[in-house]
């Protein structure tokens, strides 16, 4: 679990496209698709789409390239996939041709999802990335507002405008933000911690390079100077949600309870669909022994995203350590009687 929270710490600032997921693998094909029947259209055309998220989530680009190129005849028969559908298949297109650094081909794929869906806020956001990687600031800044238009909770366009606006107030320069991604792609983890340490020495209000150094000391072991950092982090920036989180965590595992229960709950105020931080504020409950308290934030992760299997594994031990209250309780009622 802290591996996996880790790597949720170090990815969380980064712009990213989002990518969804699946399995397989494919080589293109060349089929009449007017010559099949409608479910064989809808079961290919479904198939290769879905092959192509695996691929593009395993960062296999070239592959996934070619398997929605296969999707592409299928998705294209109006009678059984909608504009919707087709807008998802080109956003996915320009994901592959993003990450293969063919950005013009994306551009246009993205552009194309948008008018078959003008409400795909995903595909706003990722043209709003290729305006910001032009420096085109007010381009990027329109797009993702745009997506927040359409959907006022998605959390990477809100992200992404905060870099912008951080660009704009002069906490972040150019040089700086490429040194940012640089360290972010670099496995060499006392590398990162001097790239880091550059940025913040350079640019004292650069939020993500102290949190993401924060999490790299973290992982040195240096859990006190991690602590130290995300403190002074808080003070620069009150509503930094993630530091919150962070901090809060740092605590729980040095176990400060309560101290960590009270960054968890600053973090989820801060951010309401933060499912990180209320499955950590579920966590730290759970062991507080507050199981009612934990089942609530627990359903609350899973009213968000109820596929989350941590939070299903923890309801469901909330319920067990809940009914075992009860039956001692009982028990107890019965023998006093």
């Amino acid at each position: 679990m802290i591996k996996k929270l880790i790597k949720w710490f170090i990815n969380y600032f980064s712009l990213m496209l989002l990518i969804q997921a699946c399995s397989s693998t494919s080589t293109i094909q060349h089929i009449d698709t007017e010559a099949q029947s409608d479910s064989l259209n809808k079961a290919y055309g479904l198939l290769y789409y879905k092959e192509g998220i695996a691929l593009l989530a395993s960062k296999r680009y070239e592959e996934s390239l070619a398997s929605f190129k296969n999707a592409h005849p299928h998705v294209m028969n109006p009678r059984v996939f909608n504009a919707k559908d087709r807008a998802a298949l080109y956003n996915a297109y320009g994901k592959a041709f993003f990450y293969l650094n063919q950005n013009d081909s994306a551009k246009h794929k993205f552009e194309y999802a948008v008018v078959l869906n003008p409400g795909y806020a995903e595909a706003y956001n990722n043209l709003g990335y290729l305006a910001f990687m032009k420096r085109n600031i007010a381009r990027a800044t329109e797009l993702y507002k745009k997506a927040l238009s359409v959907n006022p909770n998605y959390a990477i366009a809100k992200e992404n405008l905060e870099l912008l606006e951080s660009f704009e107030n002069g906490k972040v320069s150019w040089n700086a933000y490429g040194l940012f991604e640089k360290a972010q792609k670099i496995q060499n983890i006392e590398e990162q911690i001097r790239i880091y340490t550059r940025i913040i020495e350079e640019f004292p209000l650069y939020s993500d390079a102290y949190n993401n150094l924060a999490v790299a000391l973290y992982q040195t072991g240096d859990v006190e100077k991690a602590l130290t950092l995300l403190k002074q982090l808080i003070l620069i920036d009150k509503n930094y949600a993630m530091a919150h989180n962070n901090l809060g965590y740092l605590y729980l595992e040095l176990g400060f309870t309560s101290q960590a229960i009270e960054e968890f709950l600053i973090a989820t105020s801060l951010k309401k669909d933060f499912t990180l931080a209320i499955m950590n504020l579920a966590t730290a409950y759970f062991q507080n022994a507050d199981y009612e308290r934990a089942k609530t934030y627990v359903e609350k992760v899973l009213a968000i995203e109820p596929k989350h299997v941590e939070a299903w594994r923890v309801l469901k031990l909330c319920e067990e350590m809940i009914t075992s209250e009860n039956k001692s309780v009982l028990n107890k009622e019965m023998d006093n009687e």
